[in-house]
Formats: structure tokens, sequence, C-alpha cells
């Protein structure tokens, strides 16, 4: 099996329908990105807090990363989705201009969609989709993800 790293991922869940088809289009975005400043490939990007947080994103996710997005499709859903490019080549900052955010743009690839609250969710993965965090890495449940992924 090809080494890969396991990230939790959060969205803005007042625009589910937004992300939802963006990711369905191979664009995985990230809210906090309404100002041109906020391009994470900006070296004053340090200046803005919010912004900042998202670096470890574009610094650490590579190509085959394993993302897991709770939220996705709906609030009863985790989505399972598949880096295509190295996120620190394959980044783009493009505001949506109708909704004036959304700026952060990574390349991902939809594998599928589980039941949050199902009885088959190892224990493991219930315990990381509850950090709060907008990213985070997901240490000790690759051996589970990779069964929801074979499921």
């Amino acid at each position: 099996m090809e080494t890969r790293n396991y990230w939790g991922y959060r969205i803005d869940i007042t625009n589910v329908e937004y992300f939802w088809n963006e990711l369905l289009n191979g664009r995985l975005r990230q809210g906090w990105g309404w100002l041109g400043d906020q391009d994470l490939r900006n070296p004053n990007i340090a200046e803005d807090e919010g912004a900042r947080k998202n670096i470890p994103m574009i610094e650490r996710v590579k190509e085959n990363d394993i993302l897991l997005v709770p939220g996705l499709p709906d609030s009863n859903n985790v989505t399972i989705v598949e880096a295509t490019e190295d996120w620190d080549t394959g980044y783009r900052f493009q505001i949506n201009e109708a909704m004036n955010d959304y700026g952060h743009i990574f390349p991902a690839r939809y594998i599928r969609h589980f039941a949050r609250y199902s009885g088959s969710v190892p224990n493991s993965i219930m315990s990381t989709l509850r950090c709060e965090r907008r990213f985070w890495n997901i240490r000790d449940s690759d051996e589970d993800i990779e069964i929801l992924l074979r499921t």
C-alpha cells in the first residue's frame, strides 16, 4: 500500500450545497478566503491571523492523501476525499464573486461518503470527528479509514 497521510478538513456548513458542487467538480474549497491578500502563496499572509491557519494545508497535503470532511454532503454524513495533486503546487486562489468568499481551492476527488453516526463507523473515526479545528492530522485512524475506503 502506498504511503499517504490522513486529514480532517472542515467546511463552512452554512453553504454545504456550494461546497458539495465544487467538490464534484474537483475543487475542495475552504472558507476564510475573501480578500486577495489571503492567498496562501502571499509572502505577507502572516499578517492575517485567520488565513494563516490554512497554511498547514498547502504545506502538508500531498497527492493521494485522504481527507475526511464532516458535514458534507449534509450534516449527517462525512465525505472521503483524495488529494489529486500536492497542494503546494495544485492550490489556486479565486474568490467566488457571488459569495465574496471561499477563495482557497485545493485539487481533490470525491471518493464516497458515509453516515456519521452509523454503528459501523469505528470509534477512532468518531473520536477524531469531534475535533473542532478546520484542519487536523488523523494520526491513529489510518487503518480504519482504509477499511471505510474498501466498503
